[in-house]
């Protein structure tokens, strides 16, 4: 799709099996879906409807682009894999995780919003420094190159594993980070905390570096 886009309420635009290419501005307060196909948004996509994974992969990526779920907003990952490298606007919206993968390589912001993980993986990737939303996550993934840093926006919650890989520096930044699972730090990484707690209620495994100061 070449024009800009207006998903209206009541409206689905879905696919089983093949890709939908938005490469305009998307605007959807109905639903858009899909079972198994892939959703590709290169310019920005306004979500105040339903986005869902399904099976499937769903890209935004673009120099013009930035995904913005807004009030109302409901991005399912479902079993999918969705992929976003512009900035990742959670604007009073929901990410309902399923056991899908949300893969971000930029920023990731959250007015309001809210994040429910259930079974889901995030991965930080990329180089681009973020500052994490205080959520509850179940797999956390942080794996930035070039000492890119991730500095927690409040108590960060891990239900499942946590891995910091790569050459990620992951700062708590005087907040309390508690992690259920295994955890594992890579050599050239770092989890540190100024003043907050450090929690770790399965196995740590590390040949990198871990302080509390």
């Amino acid at each position: 799709v070449t024009g800009a886009s207006t998903i209206g309420t009541g409206t689905t635009v879905t696919s089983t099996t093949g890709t939908i290419n938005f490469t305009n501005t998307v605007g959807n307060v109905g639903k858009i879906g899909t079972l198994s196909g892939n959703l590709l948004f290169t310019n920005v996509l306004t979500n105040t409807g339903e986005i869902h994974v399904g099976s499937g992969n769903a890209s935004t990526t673009g120099a013009l682009a930035a995904f913005n779920n807004n009030t109302g907003g409901t991005l399912f990952l479902e079993t999918g894999h969705t992929t976003s490298t512009v900035d990742m606007n959670n604007n009073g919206g929901t990410i309902n995780g399923g056991t899908g993968t949300l893969d971000l390589s930029n920023t990731f912001t959250n007015t309001s919003g809210v994040f429910t993980a259930l079974g889901s993986t995030l991965v930080l990737s990329g180089t681009t420094s973020l500052t994490l939303p205080a959520y509850t996550y179940y797999n956390l993934i942080a794996g930035k190159t070039s000492s890119g840093t991730v500095t927690a926006g409040g108590a960060i919650g891990v239900g499942g594993f946590l891995t910091v890989s790569d050459s990620t520096k992951f700062e708590m930044n005087g907040s309390t980070l508690t992690v259920t699972g295994a955890t594992t730090i890579a050599g050239s990484t770092s989890v540190t905390s100024t003043i907050g707690n450090l929690l770790f209620g399965g196995a740590l495994t590390s040949t990198g570096n871990v302080s509390s100061t």
